[in-house]
């Protein structure tokens, strides 16, 4: 009975852990280089759920955007900046700002990628916030967590009962 009870306790206290890893981990990027036209710059971000970016360029001079997973950011680097046979998650081309929510299935490592649309160097800035809580860590911890309770309560109930039936009979 002891060790059902600790084990119940060990795993509401990992499900706790969880959702409150959820919350922590709020992070900011800053302002990114300067662009010229043909080449590419922007941020690695590990994203473990949902992100909200923004990205703007200094002066209202089009851009092109686009996201890709880690390898394929690695994979284009080994071609020397060309796209060619990489898959581009999401790409926005000729805009001047992007502000929205992506939303991230598989946690992992992207590459948030820009470039300038006309034959200029511009400057980019470029925000990534973390949405908390992420849900791909949340919605698990508070299953954890009830598994956890259902573990640690038949036993308080049961445990209870009995000495109060063997208090009756003394």
């Amino acid at each position: 009975m002891q060790i059902q009870k600790r084990l119940g306790l060990s795993i509401v206290m990992i499900g706790t852990t969880l959702i409150l890893a959820s919350f922590i981990g709020a992070v900011r990027y800053g302002t990114g280089p300067d662009v010229s036209f043909g080449e590419y710059a922007g941020l690695i971000v590990r994203a473990s759920g949902d992100i909200f970016l923004e990205v703007e360029s200094h002066g209202q001079i089009p851009f092109s955007l686009y996201i890709l997973s880690f390898d394929d950011v690695i994979k284009m680097i080994q071609q020397n900046g060309s796209m060619e046979g990489c898959r581009v998650l999401f790409a926005l081309e000729n805009i001047t700002s992007y502000e929205g929510v992506l939303l991230v299935w598989i946690p992992g490592w992207y590459g948030v990628l820009v470039t300038p649309s006309e034959g200029e160097t511009i400057g980019i800035e470029i925000g990534v916030n973390k949405i908390k809580p992420s849900s791909g860590i949340l919605f698990p911890g508070f299953t954890i967590v009830v598994v956890g309770i259902l573990f640690v309560m038949p036993w308080s109930f049961i445990k209870r009962a009995l000495d109060w039936k063997n208090r009756g009979t003394q």
